[in-house]
């Protein structure tokens, strides 16, 4: 596999969720949870999250820019593993959230909460959550064995050969129509956005395996 490619791939996949109105400073607060937060209004977008881990990890919050992520604030984990982030965003667009080396996408708008639960690299919605990152982690499930052994490949181990990659990255290949028709959220920006990114993030799968 080629750094170079994966390199690229990287920024190609981040590209596809840029938000187009981020040129504003803006208000972050790093919420290091013990419990649930009462700070959230509607103005507010709220991400909590757990991960399993022995030792206190540093959580990064970013906006997708011009095909770059930007940080906009950091915060580590507490001794349960929890963390969170409670911010004004100023576009309804995809964030990151950056447990490194791999980058975590969520949808926000204002009011939003998302709720994460990541263990051994892996992300998985947690308790209530909104119809676009229900849509989004549709796909971000259903995609994560070629992913993580292609544009994530540096960050994992025992990774598959040739003959036993190929045949998983074309059944997904074969499942990427059904899921675009079936992304049908009710906001019309994030389903087309949704839609456009799944034969991207394909493409890029493949190409990083070359």
């Amino acid at each position: 596999m080629s750094k170079k490619n994966n390199y690229l791939c990287h920024r190609y996949w981040i590209f596809f969720m840029t938000n187009r109105a981020m040129k504003k400073i803006i208000l972050v607060i790093a919420v290091l949870l013990t419990g649930g937060s009462g700070f959230a209004k509607s103005k507010y977008a709220e991400i909590t999250g757990t991960i399993k881990t022995n030792r206190q990890i540093e959580v990064k919050l970013s906006s997708v820019e011009n095909g770059t992520t930007q940080v906009l604030a950091t915060t580590k984990t507490g001794k349960s593993g929890t963390f969170g982030f409670l911010f004004v965003p100023p576009a309804d667009g995809f964030y990151t959230i950056g447990i490194s080396p791999i980058e975590y996408p969520v949808y926000l708008k204002a009011g939003d909460k998302v709720g994460l639960d990541i263990k051994n690299k892996k992300a998985k919605l947690d308790g209530d959550n909104t119809k676009e990152n229900k849509a989004l982690y549709k796909w971000w499930d259903t995609s994560e064995a070629v992913r993580n052994n292609s544009i994530y490949f540096m960050a994992f181990r025992d990774l598959p050969t040739f003959k036993e990659f190929f045949p998983v990255l074309q059944k997904i290949a074969d499942e990427v129509p059904s899921i675009q028709r079936s992304i049908k959220t009710g906001n019309a920006e994030f389903d087309n956005l949704l839609r456009t990114m799944l034969p991207a993030l394909f493409f890029c799968s493949f190409v990083v395996s070359r």
